[in-house]
This record gives structure tokens, sequence and C-alpha cells, in this order.
């Protein structure tokens, strides 16, 4: 699926993700450090812990941002939870998902979405920039459990 998130939460270009649930909007000066001990934030809700069992299951590429870093910015931004997994990968989190932002031309990202939230990480992402590219794991068969 491509997005196209050319305009941002109050239609002005390159304004980065919507604020997560339950969280506010934020500045940051551009080439903030991001630790390995992360931001504030919010972490996985609940209902997003109950399926993390699941695995990896969105992935796809931010062509909008110019780096990892700047990407991760957008989403600290956007009330989001950063922290930093290595010299040049971030991880981002929010109450229904956990990316990790990859470096490249395009930056790219994976990670887990909370399969009932999945629209509004595709509302998130359309905000990161001209477009982004998204896919989605078909969720697991639903199986019956027969007791004897």
């Amino acid at each position: 699926m491509t997005t196209g998130g050319e305009r941002g939460e109050r239609g002005e270009p390159g304004r980065g993700p919507k604020p997560a649930a339950g969280a506010t909007a934020r500045s940051v000066a551009s080439g903030m450090d991001f630790t390995s001990g992360g931001t504030d934030g919010p972490r996985l809700d609940a209902a997003a812990l109950e399926r993390i069992g699941l695995g990896d299951n969105v992935w796809g590429f931010l062509p909008g941002a110019a780096d990892a870093r700047s990407a991760a910015e957008a989403f600290y931004r956007a009330g989001w939870r950063v922290r930093r997994s290595a010299s040049d990968e971030y991880q981002v989190e929010c109450a229904y998902a956990e990316l990790t932002l990859a470096p490249g031309a395009p930056v790219s990202f994976g990670g887990f979405v909370d399969p009932e939230r999945t629209a509004e990480l595709t509302a998130a992402l359309e905000r990161t920039g001209p477009a982004s590219d998204v896919e989605f794991a078909d969720a697991p068969p639903a199986v019956d459990v027969i007791e004897w």
C-alpha cells in the first residue's frame, strides 16, 4: 500500500506523524541526541501487548525522510517514544506500534503494529512526508481449540 502523506496535521508539508493516542505533540531541536534509554512517551498498551506474540507484521519505506534520525525526530515531535537501538537505527513506539527505523535510501522500517489498529499507523505514516510504502502481514488464521 502506498500512502500519500503530502500534508501534515494542519495541512502543512512535512509536519510528521500525528500525535500518538494519549500523547501530545512536542518540539525538538534538529539533531537531538536520542539515547538507548529512550525518551518519555507511550509504551505498547495492554491490547497491543496481548497481540505482540504475532511478531513483526509491518514493513515499509519512508522515502520523504532524509535519514533515520530525521524520521525518528518526526515521530518524537508527534509524541512517540524514541530510543536509539544502534549507531544509526532508532526504535519508535506508541500505544499500538513498535517500529525500527533503519538507514538507507529510502529509510526503511519494520516491526509490530496491533492488527486491530493498522489504520492508525497508516494515518501516522501519511504525515511523515511525500509518500510512504507500507505492507502489513496477513493475520494468522484463527485456530479452533478442540478439547477432548
